[in-house]
Order: C-alpha cells, then structure tokens, then sequence
C-alpha cells in the first residue's frame, strides 16, 4: 500500500464540485493513495458559539467561587494597592507556604470538579448537536469512496471532513464532488524535574493546595508507559492512532504503550508523582495518552513520525471519546513549513476557539536564525513554548534561550513564540524503566518545554481559571521578560513566571468587543515597568480530526493606555496581524486608562472575545457620562409670544475623567433666540462627579402657539473616544452614549 507523507508546505488543495456512486474494480493497495477530504457544510461554530453562551454564566459563577475560596485572593480584595513585581512574588510565596488544612482542600478539589463538570458537559453538548448533520453530510462520500474500492480511515466529529485512502485514479473524481471543499495530503511530523518544574514557580501553586486537581491533560504522542511507577494511577485512558502512518506501525508499535520514550518522558514533565522529581500538574485526574506517534523500529529512543490524521483523531478522541474530556493539549511534534498558515495550525485554532481548550505546542529546535518556527507551533490560538537552559539551578538568573530552540516571528511576521519554558536536560519519567534501568532519562528540546507550559495551565485551571484566552493573557502578562523589552524571536513574550501567575489570577477580564465605535475601558493604578496583555482567537469552524478549511479573517483588536489626570495617550500596540497586543507602562501611573477596540471589520460574529490581563486594582470602567440639568422659565405649550429661559447644568455621573467637553441647545423652529448667547458653549474637563453650571442662559420667545421643543447635546471627545448625552423639553432628560453596550 502507497502512503504518502509529506511537509505541510507541500499540502494540495483543490475546490471542487455531484456526488454520483460509480463502482469499480478493487484497485491494488499500492495504488490507495491517503488523503484528508473537508466537507463544505461546517456546522459546528454556530453550535458550539451558541452551547458557550448557554453555558457562560455558570460557568464564570464556579470559576469566581473557586478562585475567590483561596487565602491570597481574599487578601488581595483587602489590600488593592499597587505592588512590585519583587513584592508579589514575595507575598506569592508567603502564601504558598501556609499550608490548607484537608477540609479547605477538599471544598477547592469539589470546586475544581464542578467546573470541569460544567466545561465536559458544554464539549459534548456541541458534539451531539453537531453529530446529526455530520453524519448525514459524510455518509454520501463514505459510501462513494468504498464503491471506488478506497477505505475511509477516520471519520471526524470535531470538524466535518474525514481521513481515507482513495485510488490514485480518482482523486481528480474525489476532488470534482459537490459536497467537497477540499482534498489534503496527508501531511507528517517529527517528535521536536527536580530543578526546573520549582524554576518555574509551580510550588507557589502546590503550597497553595492546587495540585492540577479535576483537570484531564492530553498528551499527543509516541503513547505513555501507564506502569511506570510515578504515573501509576494517572493513565487512566489511552488510545493508539496509527493508521494513517499505515499497517507495517501495526507489527513495530503495536499497542498505546510507548516503545520509543518520547511519550512517557513528556507526560511525566506534566504529572509525575515522584516527591523529588515531581511533574509540573502532578494532582491532575487524568493523563490522557493519545498516542499518535509510532515508531518504525520500536526501539526506545529511536526516530518517530506522527501523520496528521492521526494527530487530529486522537485529540477529537482525548476531548470527547473517554469520560474525561481533556482541558489541556500537549503537542511535541511539528514539521517545517515555508508558509505562514497551515491546516494543522487551523485545526489547533479551530480546537482552542471552538472546544474551549488550552494547547500548549514546541515552537521547533531548528533555531538559532529568525524564522525557523514548525508548523503547527505558529497557530495563533495556541501557546507556542521556546526552550530555555536552566543551568540545571532554581535560580532563573543564569537561565538563557537554547541555542537550538527555533526563532521566530513567523514566515508573515506574526509574534511567535508566546512563551520560553524549562527544555534542556530535563530529567523525567523513562519507558524503559524495567528492572535494573533508571526510572528516570534526560531529554531536551522544546518537546519538553511545551509540557511545563501544558502543566501550568492545568494549574490555572485547578484554580479557577479555565477559559483559554485567560490563561494564555495571564501567563503572557506574568513572565519574566528576558532577552528584548516586550515580544523578541527567543524568548516570545517571556519566561513562564507562575510565582507571579498565582498572585495575579484575579487580575484577567474575559469581555467582547463589536467594531468601532464600540470600545471596553479599564483603569487603574500601574507602576514602571508593569504591562497589561490583550489576547483574543482566530476563529475556525472546528471541523472535527480532519483540517478545518475555512478560517475567518483575524479581527484587529489594538489596545491603548491613557493617563487619566490629562487625557494623554502613554502607550498603544496596534499590530494588524497578531492576536496578541501588549503595553508596558514606562513610568509610576496614579490612574491609567486601558482601551480595547477592534480596527475594521469583525468576521462571522457580532463581537470579538477575548481576555486582558492587567497589573493590580484595574477595574472595568464604562467611560466618562455627561448628564444633563434643565432648569426652565415659561411655558412651551404656551400661546405665541409666550418666552422661554432656560439656564443649564452638566455633572459627569460616568466612572472616567471627562474631557474636550461641549453643550449644544437647538431650539424648535417656532422658538426665536432673544438671547445673544451662543447656542454651543465649551465646558472645562469634568472629574468624575463634579458639576458645571454653565454661566449664559438663553432666552427664546414662541413664535406661535404649537408645542415648543428645545434639544439638548453634551459632547466629551475623551481617550479618543466619543460620547454624547442627548436631552429634550418638554419631555424627560435621558442620557445615550455614542458608545453602546
């Protein structure tokens, strides 16, 4: 049987168009030649967008009650001022190291439960409402494909496409179909604790009693040994999908367990239970091994291959085809690629927008020169993670970026990777344990960065903060910057800081945002060298273990910093092509203002989700609210020559300094101005309840006896920003903002 493997840049796509079943002579196996098929009909964004919002408001009411159960957040409600960066990690560790008594454990280990819960069920929600229309969309090809004497080899849930070897003669049948999108090669990749799990601060969570607990971790990999002894217990489901990599796996790397080494050594990085060599998560529930990488000799250390149809039926399984349902992804597998998006990388953005899920990816070690990222490390959703030398100490000040661990941005310039990570001589679980070997083997690469990444969110999870964009904006805000101020090609956004993760988990705000001039404010006290991080998806129709096919445009959010004492812009990142922006303050701010607008047009959606982790004490604000005070002499339902004074007053009653301020009166065109008072009048800047009494008054007299009408515009251009308050006599003043929620 001919399979073919190749490198996502050399992936085919063909557009298509009638699905007639013509039978035909089984062909020779040498001729099948094995493809990925996306369907056009692609149901399950609208499904899975309408099952989120179901669910949102109990979920964000566990997820609140979990993280507010804890000492530090109480303390933190109790004490809003500003810190430094050294004193939080201080008070972090001051806490970690005030032991929970077991009642106190078991309520946040119930608490952890329910939102997982909550989370699994909304998975599988979306998956049963999705299944009838795939089904129905993909028996017709499914019955096509065997008549031509083909064999499917997945069908997919998460996303309407699925797997098959199709003769070589009639891919150009395949591709002419009207139900098909699109005909994909099959593409293949390659396999990319005792000091560096405390490097990275886990213990400021574990001492705090959040272990991973409730969370269910994937890895996407040469399998697990589930028998080593620190993973006893932890593997509790595991699946082998190799048939894409094709029968002759079937002889060397027959079953889910690991006979390469690769697998198992990642999964302990995550959850080893071992007291001194302890895996970043080590509480979680369940390691989930998909194993979807094999093995062409089954010798332990060997070299490994994933196909890609492998990859995306073991991760729909490690979602929704156990009783666990995995939060976290764990993928240390990659292959290079020429261009700047490939269908692997949809598919992970499709996953992380879609199903609610953290993927934690090796950014490559093909560095050290720029633009040496592997696909699917540049999806934009996903956590790409560099490798970082630890120097084999705790102390991350001699920590610096491996020479081999892949650079970005990428191909098209995008800020990748996110995150740098603990990945050299990492010492972790071995496969090969048996006997009178050592338990115990060491690896590097970004392989073993990704699951430290992988493990501190399942740590974030276990405390309360679940949503994806959350835990991604957090652990962005939170690391150590090193190498470049801001973004650089080493080291991403920076080096994983989870002492500084724990004392910030109240400080992310998960909102949407419509095009202009919609616009989300917060503010709040900042000091040098403090950021706030914006984080939002590319969305993808979710298309199952199959690629997806379509993805939207990626909306422009840009995030803008203002001082609040004199309207000035302090800071902005406005980048056209990420989905990351970040502003670092550069001096001590008594009130910022943080701005979030989207810059040109939202596709397939009203509003752009997304989270924005910010330094202690912001809040969200609504903005600066003009309202407006009549006081009138006269009558407007007067006889004619009837006169009218009328006098004015603004308060701004909004949360924000108002600036740039204006009132304008337009009177009916039966009212005549006696006055000789302008009929607009700039106002100074307004603080935040302060009354302005305007000093004229205006006079008018009826010209005839109909009913007189007088209009009423405040104006505030403010954080470049524009707001209107709008009044009219003879009726009720009522307030509307150009800006609406």
């Amino acid at each position: 049987m001919k399979v073919a493997f190749v490198l996502l840049t050399a992936l085919g796509m063909v557009v298509i168009s009638a699905l007639l079943i013509v039978p035909m002579p089984a062909p020779a196996a040498a001729d099948l030649h094995t493809v990925i098929i996306v369907l056009k009909e692609q149901p399950q964004a609208a499904i899975a967008a309408q099952v989120w919002t179901e669910t949102q408001a109990q979920l964000e009411a566990a997820e609140s009650e979990l993280r507010q159960a804890h000492p530090l957040s109480q303390w933190r409600q109790r004490n809003p001022a500003p810190l430094t960066r050294q004193e939080e990690d201080d008070l972090a560790d001051q806490f970690a190291q005030q032991a929970l008594d077991e009642a106190t454990l078991a309520r946040l280990q119930e608490k952890a439960e329910r939102v997982e819960a909550l989370r699994q069920a909304a998975r599988q929600e979306i998956v049963q409402r999705s299944l009838p229309y795939l089904q129905k969309s993909q028996a017709g090809l499914v019955s096509q494909i065997q008549a031509w004497g083909g064999e499917v080899i997945y069908q997919y849930s998460l996303w309407n496409a699925l797997a098959a070897r199709v003769p070589a003669e009639r891919l150009s049948d395949l591709q002419a179909l009207e139900a098909v999108e699109a005909v994909l090669e099959d593409g293949v990749m390659q396999p990319l604790l005792d000091v560096s799990v405390p490097t990275i601060g886990a213990p400021a969570f574990w001492n705090a009693g959040y272990t991973g607990q409730g969370v269910d971790v994937a890895v996407i990999d040469t399998g697990i040994d589930a028998n080593h002894p620190e993973l006893s217990g932890k593997v509790l489901e595991q699946k082998r999908c190799l048939d894409g990599l094709g029968a002759s796996y079937n002889t060397s790397d027959p079953s889910p367990d690991d006979v390469n080494g690769h697998g198992t050594h990642v999964g302990g990085i995550i959850a080893s239970q071992h007291a001194s060599y302890r895996g970043v998560a080590y509480g979680i529930r369940t390691l989930i091994n998909a194993k979807a990488g094999g093995d062409p000799d089954g010798y332990d250390g060997g070299g490994a291959s994933m196909a890609d149809s492998d990859a995306m039926k073991c991760i729909e399984w490690a979602l929704i085809g156990n009783p666990y349902g995995a939060e976290v992804v764990n993928f240390s597998f990659g292959g290079s690629t020429s261009n700047d998006d490939t269908p692997l990388a949809r598919f992970f953005d499709a996953l992380v927008s879609q199903m609610n899920v953290v993927a934690a990816i090796a950014a490559g070690n093909s560095g050290s020169a720029f633009q040496t990222l592997l696909s699917p490390g540049i999806a934009p959703n996903a956590i790409s993670v560099a490798n970082v030398q630890d120097q084999g100490t705790i102390d991350r000040n001699d920590d610096t970026i491996r020479d081999s661990s892949s650079r970005g941005p990428t191909v098209g310039g995008r800020k990748k990777p996110d995150l740098a990570a603990p990945g050299t001589v990492i010492r972790s679980t071995n496969n090969n344990w048996e006997g009178a070997n050592d338990d115990w083997v060491s690896y590097t690469g970004t392989s073993m960065a990704a699951p430290h990444v992988a493990g501190a969110a399942a740590l974030l999870i276990s405390r309360g903060l679940s949503e994806p964009l959350a835990v991604k904006a957090l652990l962005i805000n939170t690391a150590e910057d090193k190498g470049d101020s801001g973004w650089d090609p080493a080291y991403g956004w920076g080096y994983i800081d989870l002492n500084n993760a724990a004392f910030h988990i109240e400080d992310v705000f998960v909102n949407a945002v419509a095009e202009a001039p919609d616009v989300r404010f917060y503010a709040g006290p900042a000091l040098s060298g403090d950021t706030a991080t914006l984080v939002w998806n590319r969305r993808v129709p979710y298309n199952g273990p199959n690629y997806p096919y379509t993805a939207y445009t990626l909306s422009d959010l840009n995030l803008y910093a203002y001082r609040e004492a004199d309207n000035s812009r302090i800071g902005s990142s406005t980048s056209s092509i990420d989905n990351v922006e970040q502003v670092r303050f550069s001096a001590n701010e008594s009130k910022a203002v943080l701005a979030v607008r989207v810059s040109g047009d939202i596709v397939g959606a009203a509003a752009e989700k997304y989270a924005l982790a910010l330094p202690e004490g912001f809040t969200p604000h609504l903005g600066p609210y003009l309202s407006l005070f009549a006081s009138l002499q006269g009558d407007l339902q007067g006889a004619a020559g009837e006169v009218i004074t009328v006098t004015l007053k603004v308060k701004n009653t909004g949360d924000l300094k108002a600036f740039n301020n204006t009132v304008t009166i337009t009177p009916s065109a039966n009212l005549n101005l006696l006055s000789s008072a302008p009929l607009s009048e700039s106002i100074p800047d307004l603080a935040v309840g302060e009354v302005y009494i305007l000093s004229l008054s205006w006079t008018f007299q009826k010209q005839n006896a109909a009913e007189a009408e007088l209009h009423f515009t405040a104006h505030s251009y403010s954080y470049e920003s524009d707001f209107f308050s709008v009044g009219f006599l003879p009726y009720h003043n009522y307030y509307f903002p150009l800006i609406f929620r």
